[in-house]
């Protein structure tokens, strides 16, 4: 695996701030949503209201699945869309916990003044989202799995 391919993962990351975002209902039915994020070492956080279902099945189910996508009008080929796909088991972070004034501070730096305006409301709650694997899809024949959060452990997949 080259470090080409590791650059190409971050940069997605960096260019993207939202992902789209899968969980379990409480019927273990799938819903799909999106929501503003932050990547700090090696963690994923989302701050979510209480009335989105998103933040109930996550606070029912903490396993989810995160998507960031490569927008189609910058992709050369809507079927191959370079994107990264992460499994992850999701915790809610209290206010007192130690690092949670931190954590907001760099998500209103990265996603803007909204964010300070939703920080008053009572009904939203930070999660903290915990890598398990992962997978990076640059293209046609060209997809990478790791664990964790790992991206410079990328191994390729090969056909079967």
């Amino acid at each position: 695996m080259t470090q080409d391919v590791t650059l190409a993962a971050e940069q997605l990351l960096e260019r993207q701030k939202t992902l789209q975002l899968a969980t379990l209902n409480g019927d273990g039915e799938p819903e799909s949503s999106y929501a503003p994020c932050l990547v700090d070492r090696q963690q994923v956080y989302l701050f979510l209201s209480q009335l989105a279902s998103h933040t109930q099945n996550l606070l029912r189910v903490p396993d989810c699945s995160l998507m960031w996508i490569a927008d189609e009008k910058d992709s050369r080929n809507l079927f191959a869309r370079e994107r990264l796909i992460l499994k992850c088991r999701a915790l809610r972070l209290p206010p007192e916990a130690d690092d949670y004034r931190a954590v907001m501070e760099k998500m209103e730096a990265r996603l803007g003044p909204t964010l300070r305006m939703l920080r008053s409301l009572p009904d939203f709650q930070l999660f903290q989202l915990a890598p398990l694997s992962g997978r990076f899809i640059q293209g046609f024949g060209a997809a990478y799995t790791f664990d964790g959060f790992n991206l410079s452990s990328m191994t390729a997949v090969t056909g079967r």
